[in-house]
């Protein structure tokens, strides 16, 4: 049922309603256009007032036309004259903004900024300001010419302590990126985004972290709006990631505030399209690192993301030494670990990224954060970034060669030229007289062979079971993705394989062929053997990772000899078979007299520890004297020492019972001849001895049960 609408209902009737003006219905006229149009008296009474004769026809005349002329009822009078009116200002209507332009325009207001001294009067202004600049067109140009946007920054910025989320919010619609899903795609206003929203200082350390709202603005910008692409060009354009790399030295912010930021960086270093960023960016990760006077080791990381130091604070070593400091490195080398992956699920590698990070900042780069003193987060991180790196062939060859290096050193000519005093702890400014000394960077010196170099960084972290995971990861070629949880995972045979195949050993399940490996990772796991099998053990408690890892390794190598037959040439390859006999060997004491006169000996390559034994030649007093002091067995007495010689006994008689090849050395032969560089006659016929015994007994056991078959 429809209701019929309701009949308006006059409230004064037509025939009464003489006389009506309306301010726009004016014509301009003249008395003679007035006679002729109304009538001779109406205009003599009108010529009478303006003082003009009644045929006048040049001096116009504005006549308000009475708007009730038309309607019903007796003859009404024509309107009204305007008198006077020259000289004299008529009001127009126009909207509010248009209007402010007459009183100063959208300077006026901010002097209402500048005045305000509390927040409501604040807010008020500012809202002003965003609706006088949003509706009129003509505002927005001006706050352009008069520089307007950096004028507002500033007071803003003198009025830190005022500020809130509200005035936070209004100045994100002041630049127009108030609501990025909704109100526009891209970047409005580039200009008063740099103003305001860029200039960082205007909102770090205001009131209710504002700074951690805007920079999860950006992240908006960078994710959610469909022109994230352009967004971060335009970003990238503003130098915002340097900006970003200059707030994160301020020590003061807080962890949420730092994941902010460091998404952030993440989003605009996608697919690395700036090789300058990349290098300011691993650039300041490389400056988070300590001098070596300063061991990171016995920093505590509490799961709360808080710092708990043992026998220190953040005073020693000038605030070097702290917890937040780490886990901004570790953070940032993490992002740049996601970078390298061309999704989420880290299942593809990005095999160009890869390459740009390894050209923009070098092997040298990343082999820094797997120092002696540095703690063992960020030795797992950037061990992990290596192995994914190493996964392209390409990419290892040129870590063998040590053909990539030094670009990280790229564009320090400010430190050559002393404008800056030091760098990554090292005074490069003045000398110590105070005179201004010239020097070069030399590229050369960045170019090494990466493996003999890992070879004596990682033994100095045996004690993270993390990074024998990635190892043996790299040795057999397979995908990293996430590493098993150190808390919860033991390191086992079990816990290896599940973490490489995604099996249990103790499954019983054949590993297919393996068609690639890296053999220089598996000399990485012996080197690190070695260091364990020498450090002092007793004092260990049952189970202890020193106790236990070492075995673990054993087992490790054992199952795989066991089950993968592709890897048959490794066990027979000379390198192998001397990096297995080295573990056993203790690593030799030289006193600093002799090191001084023969420091040609000890400065050799890490690779010479590995040398086959080719006689008593080169053996000094220092060698054989200065070895093992106080031991009862000149070579290693950890009890892992039984499994080694136990792998070594089975090569043996695995070997003798095969068809020899021609030209093809005995393993026992190179076995008895393998030995370190530095090691002495006593260690060499100890080894020796250790070898034929096990090979010798094993022979008598089998010749023994043989006889009882046959009984």
């Amino acid at each position: 049922m429809e209701v019929a609408p309701a009949t308006p209902v006059a409230l004064v009737p037509e025939e009464k309603v003489s006389f009506s003006l309306y301010g726009l219905s004016v014509s301009t006229l003249t008395v003679a256009k007035i006679r002729k149009a109304y009538n001779k008296l109406d205009s003599k009474a009108i010529a009478k007032q303006l003082a003009v004769s009644s045929h006048e026809n040049a001096t116009p005349v504005k006549l308000i036309h009475n708007a009730a002329g038309h309607l019903n009822g007796p003859a009404r009078t024509v309107g009204a004259a305007v008198i006077g009116y020259l000289g004299v200002r008529s009001f127009v209507p126009k909207p509010v903004a248009t209007n402010l332009q007459y009183v100063g325009g959208a300077a006026a207001i901010l002097g209402l900024v500048a005045m305000a001294s509390d927040v409501e009067g604040l807010y008020a202004a500012v809202k002003a300001l965003v609706c006088v600049v949003k509706s009129d067109p003509l505002a927005s140009k001006e706050m352009e010419r008069i520089n307007g946007y950096q004028l507002l920054a500033m007071l803003l910025k003198k009025k830190r302590s005022l500020l809130n989320s509200h005035i936070l919010h209004l100045t994100f619609s002041l630049v127009g990126t108030v609501d990025s899903g909704h109100e526009t795609s891209i970047i409005p206003n580039s200009t008063a985004f740099q103003d305001l929203l860029c200039d960082f200082e205007v909102w770090l350390h205001a009131p209710y972290e504002l700074h951690l709202s805007l920079f999860e603005h950006f992240n908006e910008l960078l994710t959610e709006s469909s022109e994230a692409a352009k967004n971060a060009k335009l970003l990238r354009e503003f130098q915002l990631i340097p900006r970003l790399l200059l707030t994160l030295r301020d020590t003061s912010l807080s962890q949420p505030t730092v994941a902010a930021i460091s998404n952030v960086l993440s989003l605009l270093l996608q697919g690395f399209p700036n090789p300058y960023d990349l290098l300011r960016f691993g650039q300041f990760i490389s400056s988070t690192l300590p001098t070596f006077a300063v061991c990171e080791k016995f920093v505590v990381m509490e799961i709360n993301n808080e710092e708990k130091i043992d026998g220190g604070n953040d005073d020693d070593f000038g605030g070097l030494l702290s917890a937040s400091l780490i886990l901004l490195r570790n953070r940032l080398l993490d992002n740049l670990l996601k970078l390298l992956f061309t999704t989420k699920e880290k299942c593809t590698v990005n095999v160009q990224a890869c390459e740009e990070l390894v050209r923009t900042l070098g092997f040298d780069w990343l082999l820094m954060f797997m120092e002696e003193h540095l703690h063992s987060t960020t030795v797992t991180v950037a061990l992990r970034i290596l192995v994914v790196l190493l996964s392209n062939q390409p990419i290892l060859n040129r870590f063998r060669e040590g053909l990539s290096g030094g670009g990280w050193l790229d564009q320090t000519d400010s430190v050559l030229t002393n404008k800056i005093g030091t760098v990554l702890g090292f005074n490069v400014g003045r000398s110590a007289g105070g005179r201004s000394t010239v020097r070069e960077i030399n590229k050369d010196a960045c170019h090494f062979p990466g493996f003999p170099v890992l070879q004596t960084l990682l033994p100095k972290h045996t004690n993270v079971p993390e990074l024998y995971f990635l190892l043996m990861a790299l040795f057999l070629q397979q995908p990293v993705t996430e590493l098993p949880d150190s808390l919860q995972v033991h390191f086992d045979l079990d816990s290896i394989w599940t973490f490489i195949f995604g099996m249990p050993a103790s499954s019983g399940a054949v590993v297919g062929s393996i068609h690639s490996v890296c053999t220089e990772a598996a000399f990485l796991l012996l080197a690190m053997l070695r260091s364990m099998l020498n450090l002092p053990w007793q004092s260990e408690e049952e189970g202890s990772w020193l106790r236990e890892y070492p075995v673990t390794l054993m087992q490790f190598f054992r199952y795989l000899y066991h089950n993968v037959p592709d890897l048959a040439p490794m066990w027979h390859s000379p390198e192998f078979l001397c990096a297995l006999a080295a573990t056993v060997f203790p690593f030799n004491i030289r006193p600093y007299s002799e090191m001084v006169s023969d420091l040609d000996d000890e400065a050799s390559s890490p690779t010479e520890e590995f040398k086959a034994f080719a006689g008593d030649t080169g053996m000094n007093r220092s060698q054989s004297e200065y070895c093992n002091v106080g031991s009862k067995t000149s070579l290693t007495n950890h009890p892992a020492k039984k499994y080694v010689f136990d792998f070594m006994r089975v090569l043996i008689m695995d070997n003798m019972c095969m068809t020899p090849a021609s030209k093809q050395t005995p393993i026992i032969d190179m076995l008895l001849e393998a030995s370190p560089d530095r090691s002495t006659r006593t260690q060499q016929k100890e080894f020796q001895s250790s070898i034929l015994d096990g090979v010798m007994e094993h022979l008598l056991a089998a010749d023994v049960l043989l006889g009882q078959s046959e009984e």
